[in-house]
């Protein structure tokens, strides 16, 4: 904790030591996080409502993400919200199947703000989001025809690729609501 401590005090010079203890605690520990909670921090603490937020509790990493993500561009969302639901590494093919306007602008700004991160060889990239509390975020935001509709999307694609693994297609079509599938 007291890295996380030192780490929020660098990016926010003179804040109010219980803010930076706020954010050393909301991290977990990790320098990602404080560094999000901190500019998130930093941009809204001139703001009127910034200290009756802080009691209601807004500066918490959820909520912090759920403005990076409302913040993302239209296709950036989609993606990330299909690799959230994917739960696991997804391929840029497969993601490509459901969402074509996705390019390489589009895994390059996912990347860049460290909310997905490339696993696997170049040659058959795979994108997962870059740690579990980016993900829980994302997908607490979803409604749940979002969330239905992003499993059987993931699914019908996983199907029409045909190298899908079978215990991913029934999760997926099951989620979706599409149980005849699923068996």
């Amino acid at each position: 904790q007291q890295h996380s401590q030192q780490l929020a005090a660098a990016f926010l010079g003179d804040a109010p030591r219980g803010l930076v203890d706020d954010i050393a605690r909301e991290a977990g520990g990790h320098p990602l996080f404080v560094q999000e909670l901190a500019r998130y921090a930093e941009q809204t603490r001139n703001q009127a409502h910034f200290s009756s937020a802080l009691q209601a509790g807004e500066l918490s990493l959820p909520r912090v993400l759920a403005h990076r993500v409302e913040a993302l561009g239209r296709t950036a969302r989609r993606v990330l919200e299909l690799v959230a639901v994917a739960a696991r590494p997804v391929s840029q093919t497969l993601l490509m199947r459901i969402e074509p306007d996705a390019d390489a602008a589009v895994w390059q700004e996912l990347c860049d703000q460290h909310l997905v991160r490339t696993v696997g060889a170049p040659s058959a990239l795979l994108l997962e989001c870059y740690h579990d509390r980016i993900r829980d975020a994302v997908l607490s935001g979803l409604s749940d025809e979002r969330l239905q509709f992003c499993h059987r999307a993931l699914a019908a694609a996983m199907e029409e690729a045909g190298a899908a693994e079978p215990e991913a297609l029934v999760e997926h079509f099951r989620a979706a609501g599409e149980l005849e599938r699923a068996r």
